[in-house]
């Protein structure tokens, strides 16, 4: 069940994220902006402007006030309020494919092609490069790699409870697949270029520049009637 479409972006949206308690999203284009959206009245509520290259990828911190997004070889990081510019993170070499934050929000941790991952001290700037194949940070924060390229940041804890399992998306771009149960996705959703997962919530970005948000639980219920 569609819970919101947002529309506005001139350009393929390429990146989606879901703030922590689902109330907002956060949508990088081709255009090179990115987009916070109130999840509830459909509008725009920060334009983040900066980038020099299309957005590859977003994150909320764990309290919702921060946003860091990955596009060419830089990283940046927003307030997600009032949208000014809190750090301009280089040392990439190739695109930044990942970015997170820790859970305590005081390390970002960035993926490149340049097949190297970088953890960032969110106050100084400064970086270091991950050469072991998982790592754990202070706050407890899991690294791990995935694949030559590509790694990705495992809370151990969640800030708040979650609703559902975790959900994903199957390869074939079909189903929303969850622990407990999979929904079918219409086939003329299917064509997404970008889409983030939290709670029973999937976000979905697509080449129009339209962001469609999916409520699992909704779309479980209707199926069973």
């Amino acid at each position: 069940m569609i819970e919101a479409e947002l529309k506005g972006h001139t350009h393929s949206v390429t990146a989606a994220a879901l703030s922590q308690d689902n109330s907002k999203v956060a949508s990088g284009s081709d255009d090179k902006t990115i987009w916070i959206w109130n999840v509830t009245t459909g509008r725009v509520e920060v334009e983040l402007k900066g980038h020099a290259d299309y957005v590859t990828s977003i994150a909320f911190s764990q309290d919702d006030s921060r946003v860091v997004a990955g596009s060419g070889k830089t990283v940046q990081i927003w307030n997600a309020i009032t949208g000014k510019v809190k750090a301009k993170l280089k040392g990439h070499t190739s695109f930044v494919t990942s970015v997170a934050f820790s859970q305590d929000g005081s390390k970002v941790v960035t993926a490149s092609d340049d097949k190297t991952v970088r953890i960032w001290d969110v106050t100084t700037s400064n970086a270091q490069v991950m050469t072991e194949l998982s790592i754990t940070l202070p706050d407890g924060s899991i690294i791990n790699k995935v694949a030559d390229a590509f790694y990705i940041v495992y809370p151990l804890q969640q800030p708040t409870p979650i609703i559902s399992p975790v959900l994903s998306v199957s390869e074939d771009k079909q189903w929303i697949v969850g622990a407990l149960h999979d929904c079918w996705i219409p086939s003329f959703y299917r064509n997404f270029t970008s889409f983030s997962c939290s709670g029973s919530r999937l976000c979905l970005g697509y080449e129009s520049g339209h962001v469609v948000i999916l409520d699992i639980t909704s779309m479980v219920a209707l199926a069973k009637q």
